[in-house]
C-alpha cells in the first residue's frame, strides 16, 4: 500500500537531519541531495508542511545553517534586479511567449543564474538548502546540502507555477474559456497580494505593508 502525502512528509526531518545526509555519506556522489516529488494537487499541503519544517528547524536545530529558496521568487528577483521585468512584459505582449522564452535564455543561462543563487543565498555556507520549484510542469520540492548543483534552477518559471496551481489543480471544475480567465485573474490577484512569502517572514505582501505602516505610525507617535 502506497504511503499518503502526510506520511511521506513526516519522513523528511529524519532524512535530512541524518548524519549520512548532512555529511554526504553513502550517497554515491560528492553532492548530497534528496528529491521529494509529489502530485500537483498536494501543492498546498507540501507548502504548509515546509512552513512547519522551517519553524521546527529554527527552534530545535538552531545550530544548523538552513536556507529556504523559492526558485520562482529567485528568478523574479534576478530579472527585476537587472531591469528585465518590464521589458519581458512588453515583449510578451508584442511578440508572444515563444519570443519571450527565447530572449530569456541568455539572462537565465545556468552559467549566470547559478552563481547568482550561490551569492544571494550564501549556499556554500549552509548546512541544508531547502529548494522548491525544481520542475516547472510538476512543481516539486527538493532539499540539498552544501555544494549543491543548481543546473535545474531554470526549470521553474512563472508559467510553470501557474500551470501547477491553476490549470492542473482546477481544470476539472471548468466549463469553458471564461472559467479559465476568471481563475487566472483570481490567481494573479492572490499571488500579488495574499501569497505568503518566506522572505517577508511568512506573511503576505499586503500584511507586510500594513505592519510596516503601523510601525511607522507608532514611531511617529512616540517621537
Amino acid at each position: 500500500m502506497s504511503q499518503t502525502i502526510h506520511e511521506r512528509l513526516n519522513q523528511i526531518p529524519e532524512r535530512i537531519l541524518s548524519t549520512e545526509f548532512l555529511t554526504g555519506q553513502g550517497l554515491g556522489n560528492e553532492i548530497g541531495f534528496w528529491i521529494f516529488d509529489y502530485a500537483p494537487e498536494d501543492e498546498l499541503k507540501v507548502r504548509e508542511y515546509l512552513h512547519f519544517l522551517d519553524g521546527m528547524l529554527e527552534k530545535k536545530h538552531s545550530q544548523l545553517k538552513v536556507v529556504n529558496i523559492n526558485l520562482l521568487q529567485a528568478v523574479v528577483d534576478y530579472l527585476d534586479e537587472r531591469n528585465f521585468i518590464d521589458k519581458a512584459i512588453q515583449m510578451q505582449k508584442a511578440k508572444g511567449d515563444e519570443a519571450l522564452l527565447k530572449a530569456l535564455k541568455g539572462p537565465l543561462h545556468m552559467d549566470k543564474f547559478a552563481p547568482y543563487l550561490v551569492s544571494k543565498y550564501a549556499t556554500n555556507a549552509q548546512d541544508i538548502v531547502l529548494m522548491t520549484g525544481v520542475e516547472a510542469a510538476n512543481l516539486r520540492a527538493s532539499v540539498g546540502t552544501t555544494g549543491d548543483s543548481y543546473d535545474n534552477a531554470l526549470a521553474e518559471t512563472v508559467n510553470g507555477l501557474y500551470k501547477t496551481e491553476v490549470i492542473e489543480y482546477l481544470k476539472a471544475d471548468w466549463q469553458g474559456l471564461a472559467d479559465v480567465q476568471l481563475a487566472t485573474l483570481n490567481w494573479v490577484d492572490w499571488f500579488n497580494k495574499k501569497r505568503v512569502h518566506s522572505s517577508l517572514g511568512y506573511v503576505s505582501p499586503f500584511d507586510f505593508e500594513a505592519m510596516y505602516y503601523d510601525k511607522i505610525n507608532l514611531l511617529g507617535q512616540v517621537a
